[in-house]
């Protein structure tokens, strides 16, 4: 099928070389500001879609966005930065690009024209029908994400897109599309330009709305500390922890952190963009407010990597990563489950990456890696009331137990 692909249309600028640096940027602010108009276009559209969106996270479904190149690294980035912003676990909303992790910093050759690939990495996420897919594509004619799409339609999972071209192949297999028609960019073909920005503003919209109308927004404030669902059963962790520890450290301890959280916040009427900055804003400023939340946030996290799952397989990418940084993944098992078995008292053992490097290092209390510039990858609660339940006083066998449940989820 032919259809019309002005994302690569010749630009409406020629002898670019030629103008002055103050030319180019007037030529691309005055292209920028038709963004912004053609999004308001299709309004009703992107409000078709975040409604049937909604719907399916009501019904406890997640929200992928999935693409190639730039369209996928946007789809990446939203994704990312709902939890620290609004609190929700990483599982909600998850990002998928075509070549994987790697694709987001460097480009995979080849790896958008694979048609059955976006379907396989959706299947790595145990994708269902209570989800929904959402395909990212400037021009609308990339085949891995069409490819996933087709798929899901075949499994009544929901599909919708956001596109800059009209009537493109991966607009006509979605129920809800969003076409946004930015015309051609100033670099001829350079859809990271005015197609990506649109796509941007999209997401932004998706969702912010979706937060809001999720209930995590309090009034015009994004913090608003919320218990979140454990995503398995009370029961699916054993023998690992048992229901009875899972019940009193989630129902109880957790939901301690956000009771006490949320009270200093706003007794002291904290407006901090997002919760990490509050973490990062309070540390040894304003105990109350930063043991409570980094506890949140630690909490968060230790829940999502805990899935009981005996028969997987550490990701063939990070354990290349481990064996790079640390010498092996037994070492790094070792040195992790020592760093917790040292930690005296109350605290945390992590495996952090730290300006692009793995390193397992320990955290007193609720402390998290995030205040000393570190990205937590792994962390385990190793206060008393995480294992004593199950375990009493050995600490090393909970280590044990915890590293060998968890660490094929990073």
């Amino acid at each position: 099928m032919s259809f019309e692909k002005i994302t690569e249309s010749d630009s409406n600028y020629d002898n670019l070389e030629k103008k002055s640096v103050n030319r180019l940027l007037e030529i691309i602010n005055l292209e920028d500001q038709t963004v912004a108009i053609s999004v308001k276009k299709v309004i009703p559209k992107i409000k078709k879609l975040i409604d049937k969106i909604i719907y399916q996270l009501d019904k406890g479904g997640r929200l992928f966005y999935i693409g190639s190149g730039t369209s996928g690294r946007l789809g990446v980035v939203d994704a990312s930065e709902c939890p620290p912003t609004f609190g929700v676990s990483t599982g909600l909303i998850v990002g998928i690009i075509a070549g994987g992790d790697k694709a987001i910093r460097k480009s995979i050759e080849n790896a958008e024209d694979d048609l059955k690939q976006g379907w396989k990495d959706l299947l790595k996420h145990n994708i269902n029908s209570k989800d929904f897919v959402l395909g990212i594509a400037a021009s609308g004619t990339t085949p891995y994400v069409i490819g996933a799409l087709e798929k899901c339609n075949k499994k009544q999972i929901q599909t919708g897109c956001i596109t800059c071209n009209t009537g493109s192949p991966i607009s006509l297999i979605t129920k809800y599309p969003v076409e946004v028609l930015v015309g051609p960019e100033v670099i001829t073909g350079s859809s990271r330009m005015k197609a990506g920005t649109a796509q941007k503003l999209v997401l932004n919209m998706i969702s912010s709305t979706i937060m809001i109308k999720l209930g995590r927004i309090k009034g015009n404030k994004m913090i608003n500390l919320e218990l979140p669902d454990l995503p398995y059963s009370k029961d699916a962790l054993m023998p690992y922890m048992s229901a009875e520890t899972l019940e009193l450290h989630h129902d109880k301890h957790h939901m301690a952190y956000i009771t006490n959280g949320n009270k200093f916040i706003k007794e002291q009427n904290i407006t901090d963009d997002n919760v990490n900055d509050v973490v990062i804003n309070s540390y040894q400023k304003n105990a109350p407010v930063f043991n409570n939340v980094a506890q949140h946030i630690n909490h968060v996290h230790f829940w999502e990597v805990m899935k009981n799952n005996p028969d997987g397989k550490i990701p063939s990418e990070l354990e290349n990563k481990i064996i790079s940084d640390i010498g092996s993944v037994e070492k790094m098992k070792e040195d992790f489950i020592n760093a917790g078995i040292g930690q005296f008292g109350s605290g945390w053992s992590w495996l952090v990456l730290n300006n692009g490097k793995l390193e397992i290092t320990k955290t007193p209390n609720g402390e998290n890696p995030i205040v000393h510039g570190h990205t937590p990858l792994l962390g385990c609660d190793v206060w008393e009331h995480s294992y004593y339940v199950d375990y009493r006083n050995r600490r090393p066998d909970y280590l044990k137990a915890f590293v060998d449940l968890s660490l094929i989820h990073i």
